[in-house]
């Protein structure tokens, strides 16, 4: 396998990964470079011959587009809603338009990598997968997959189906935070994440009958897209991810404001990033940078680009956002992951 969901020493542990130290990251930093080949658009495995039968189970040579229509409009789902009975749900969905066609690829790949790194702070975490695009012009504009946690988390990837496509600049970001401000039930979580990685901003206003055709509610007007996105700030801590080319940052700034938007600067950044979020959520930024430095230990530029680009994340895990707001503190009634023992 290119992944592993186990630990980095490849030894599992129910209770979380040991904070002992001396893990061996060898099989980390592995990974992570099998991972930095983007999917081909032909369809073709990009393993060689000799190993087809064990580059079929790995994500770094997955055929994406073998899985096109496998994740229908939620409409279309068994169950409209996607649940999960975890403490602390996350969310992460992504761009897969014309625009992220590179990044979309590779973000996909090493997206198996977030399982490992994620459950030692959200031990009881689960991970829904989204991709999002241009509901005026793409043919499967919202994918949704169940929340899962370790090895089933491979199955629910391989059945996201990157478009590729959009058809104008402004993209359906508000289609999806729509869907999951009413269709996502969480009972247990006590703060759930939801990591936005884009590259663009909405149109004006969600279509009515977008939402008819693509969820199935029965909205008779347009909806303001700005308040549909703040609303899922209401439900969830919410990030944004923002290709550093774009230049549409202010308006993401003005709903999340500029703590939670963070640029991403290279796509073979993204697993670390969503890392550092999670780990400074739950206030252990700190145990984070130091396995961060371990992992990519051949890498200090990479580490050097996290590190300055989560530099918010690791002032509001001390305690002292920029935007005033501490953390365990934050608007809504929403509690820090800190506020609760994770174990």
């Amino acid at each position: 396998m290119g992944y592993s969901w186990e630990d980095d020493s490849g030894s599992s542990s129910s209770g979380g990964v040991s904070r002992s130290g001396g893990e061996d990251f060898r099989s980390a930093r592995k990974a992570y470079k099998k991972s930095t080949t983007p999917t081909r658009s032909s369809g073709r495995s990009t393993g060689r011959s000799t190993a087809r039968s064990s580059a079929r189970s790995s994500r770094a040579s997955h055929d994406f587009t073998s899985a096109r229509g496998k994740t229908p409009s939620p409409i279309k789902r068994k169950k409209l809603a996607v649940s999960t009975n975890s403490s602390h749900p996350l969310v992460v969905c992504c761009d897969h338009t014309g625009s992220f066609r590179t990044e979309v690829g590779i973000i996909l790949e090493k997206l198996p990598l977030l399982g490992n790194e994620a459950k030692r702070y959200i031990p009881q975490g689960e991970i829904c997968f989204s991709l999002v695009g241009d509901s005026a012009y793409d043919s499967f504009p919202l994918q949704v997959r169940d929340f899962k946690k370790g090895k089933p988390l491979d199955g629910e990837l391989k059945k996201l189906y990157p478009e590729g496509g959009g058809g104008d600049s402004p993209e359906s970001y508000d289609l999806a935070a729509y869907y999951f401000t009413h269709h996502c039930e969480m009972p247990n979580a006590v703060k759930p994440l939801f990591v936005w990685i884009l590259d663009d901003k909405t149109r004006t206003n969600l279509e009515a009958a977008h939402v008819r055709e693509h969820i199935g509610d029965d909205v008779q007007a347009n909806l303001n897209s700005k308040e549909v996105l703040r609303r899922l700030a209401d439900k969830f801590e919410v990030y944004v991810l923002f290709k550093k080319t774009s230049s549409c940052r202010r308006f993401w700034t003005d709903i999340y404001g500029t703590d939670n938007v963070i640029t991403l600067d290279k796509p073979r950044d993204i697993i670390e990033m969503i890392i550092g979020i999670v780990a400074g959520e739950a206030g252990e930024y700190e145990d984070f940078e130091l396995r961060s430095g371990k992992r990519h230990s051949d890498r200090p530029d990479r580490v050097s680009r996290v590190k300055t680009s989560l530099r918010s994340v690791k002032d509001k895990s001390a305690g002292g956002g920029t935007d005033g707001v501490a953390v365990g503190k934050k608007s809504g009634g929403k509690t820090s992951l800190k506020s609760r023992k994770l174990t």
